[in-house]
């Protein structure tokens, strides 16, 4: 038989055992995840859409009963009655265990935090350390593009001196050139002594 576990309409699990589904709903009413007036237990025999009647007992040697309407069949569990219609299959049952909330000491419950804590921590150092390398490999992308770009216009302005550099890049070639010169030019010294230079805008006017 299985046992489904409801707040309200919406399902919340399924069980081979009543006290195990008591005791997961106990839980979570107890810890506050769910109000124990929407909690509900529905009882369905395997394989079928019949749903049974689970009645609980508090004597030791108490049995549940369940009304089924279904043709007659037999078993050799020695817990289980089959009878004709209305067939009633009787299950030994047990007393349920009721869960009750854990209460933390202050020194567990300060230790508990730290940890929480450490573990933010360390998240964000770990996410720290990924943008940081997100953006270096972004400025040696950035960077094989520029490099490429001063070889082309040092190649023409060897051919032709009247040729301008682009506005855009000036900066970047001086430093490049500078850099070669010394033949120092490589990303690391690049990006160490290149400082990007501040873009203005129209709305900065206003401020001045």
């Amino acid at each position: 038989m299985l046992h489904a576990l409801l707040n309200g309409n919406t399902l919340l699990g399924l069980f081979t055992e009543h006290e195990k589904c008591q005791i997961m709903m106990t839980g979570l009413i107890n810890n506050g995840f769910v109000t124990r007036e929407k909690m509900i237990i529905r009882s369905f025999f395997e394989n079928t859409i019949t749903e049974g009647q689970y009645e609980h007992q508090t004597f030791s040697d108490s049995f549940t009963e369940y009304e089924v309407d279904s043709e007659q069949f037999t078993t050799a569990s020695d817990k289980i009655d089959i009878k004709q219609k209305p067939e009633k299959i009787i299950i030994k049952d047990k007393p349920v265990q009721i869960m009750k909330p854990i209460e933390l000491s202050p020194n567990t419950k300060k230790k508990r935090e730290e940890e929480i804590k450490e573990k933010i921590d360390i998240q964000n150092s770990l996410l720290d350390l990924k943008r940081k390398k997100e953006k270096m490999e972004e400025s040696k992308r950035v960077y094989e593009v520029d490099i490429d770009l001063y070889h082309k216009f040092k190649k023409i302005k060897e051919t032709n001196e009247h040729f301008e550099i682009p506005e855009m890049f000036i900066n970047k070639y001086d430093l490049m050139s500078e850099l070669d010169i010394n033949d120092n030019l490589s990303w690391e010294t690049f990006y160490e002594n290149y400082v990007p230079p501040q873009i203005s805008t129209g709305y900065s006017k206003l401020f001045d």
